[in-house]
């Protein structure tokens, strides 16, 4: 016959029983961090390997970072934000190898969710039916990309953009020509060429748009003209500076014989010291056209010290990495930047923290480029650049040790 428990001796063992579970080791409950994602160009130049660093240094102490670079690979770039989406990476920071086609490559497919969510929606008016349902933002695809540096085109699920205004610099080397050739109380007429690049960018059309706000009014008012006919951003852009010179020197033969050339706008330094070449050698008119340029490149900072180019623009990153960490870490809280910019990259207007150009020519270089540190007087009087870091013109900074850098 099986003896009974006593009930005070139940309860004393439940007891027990109730107290060793509370002297257990409590689990952690501590949620795992959210994961970010940086993907690069490359750690070949030393703007992307100062931007992961200061990115890394302000992001890790509140989320994982996974950092990519893509050898310069637009294919191996898809491939590895592909991977960091499968590690858990719901916002990334991405510089574009080639911005055209990473957009394609990024942009919203519609799936089954689509499909069922579209079946249990109700029935809509034929008012409704008719009505557009773009309203211009960016998609809600469950990932937060923030396009970095470079405006990633033809993509709806760009979420956020850092980097320079291109329209801005259009529009500062047109009104630099402006007054220069003091266009605005004038007659003319002032003969002008433009180069800008070719390319499905939309980065080039911005810049060319942004220039043709002021030009193309003095163009109409027959204060400025092309003297090749060539004022179309789709028959003035060449792909490169060989092809820039070989345009030039077509040029200076057909329309320039016997008229002088006043100014000749160039999308940027590389262009613009080609476009001087060519000059010296063919150009046989009166006086030196005014030649724009950009990206404050050392050999164009002394051609401007020399007269031979006439101006530039200073595109100064310091700081863009910065705002492309605040970006993501706003977003992996949950929380949408505030900005009021944005930019049209052919599928959304994407939100912006837009960064400015800088005017620099010989009444100036030495406040925006000795004061600031940027770049250095030797004893024969050259400049020389005081950083290898010419797209940010801060000092070069190491990776951090426990950076996660992948390279394939």
């Amino acid at each position: 016959m099986k003896q009974k428990i006593p009930a005070l001796l139940l309860c004393l063992a439940m007891l027990f029983a109730l107290a060793a579970c509370g002297s257990a080791e409590p689990e952690d409950q501590t949620p795992p961090r959210e994961k970010i994602g940086i993907s690069l160009p490359n750690d070949s130049e030393t703007q992307w390997k100062t931007d992961a660093a200061d990115m890394q240094a302000i992001l890790s102490a509140d989320f994982d970072v996974e950092l990519r670079y893509a050898g310069d690979n637009s294919d191996t770039q898809i491939q590895q934000i592909e991977e960091l989406k499968e590690l858990g990476c719901k916002t990334l920071i991405v510089a574009a190898v080639d911005p055209n086609s990473l957009g394609p490559a990024l942009a919203y497919v519609p799936g089954p969710q689509d499909d069922a969510a579209a079946e249990s929606a109700p029935a809509e008016s034929a008012a409704e039916e008719s009505a557009p349902a773009f309203d211009g933002r960016p998609v809600d695809d469950g990932w937060n990309i923030i396009a970095y540096d470079r405006l990633i085109t033809d993509c709806d699920t760009i979420d956020f953009y850092v980097g320079f205004d291109g329209y801005e610099a259009g529009y500062l080397q047109a009104s630099f020509l402006e007054e220069t050739l003091h266009l605005y109380d004038a007659e003319g007429p002032f003969h002008i060429e433009l180069f800008f690049l070719e390319g499905n960018d939309v980065e080039n059309e911005f810049q060319y748009a942004g220039a043709m706000e002021i030009l193309q009014m003095y163009i109409d008012a027959g204060v400025l003209v092309v003297g090749s006919g060539e004022n179309l951003l789709s028959d003035c852009a060449v792909a490169d500076p060989d092809a820039a010179a070989a345009r030039m020197t077509a040029i200076l033969n057909d329309s320039y014989t016997d008229t002088d050339l006043d100014a000749i706008l160039c999308a940027d330094d590389a262009i613009a010291r080609s476009i001087t070449d060519v000059l010296f050698t063919g150009y046989t008119g009166g006086v030196f056209p005014l030649v724009t340029g950009m990206g404050c490149e050392e050999d164009s900072v002394n051609a401007i010290l020399s007269g031979v180019q006439a101006m530039t623009l200073l595109r100064d990153c310091t700081g863009m990495a910065e705002e492309a960490a605040a970006a993501a870490a706003a977003f992996a809280a949950g929380v949408t930047p505030a900005t009021e910019d944005s930019l049209d990259n052919g599928a959304v207007s994407v939100p912006a923290s837009l960064f400015y150009p800088e005017q620099v020519y010989a009444g100036n270089y030495e406040q925006l480029l000795l004061q600031r540190g940027y770049f250095v007087q030797e004893e024969d009087g050259t400049l020389s650049a005081a950083t290898d870091y010419t797209a940010g013109y801060t000092a070069p900074a190491e990776p951090a040790e426990e950076m996660t850098e992948v390279e394939e």
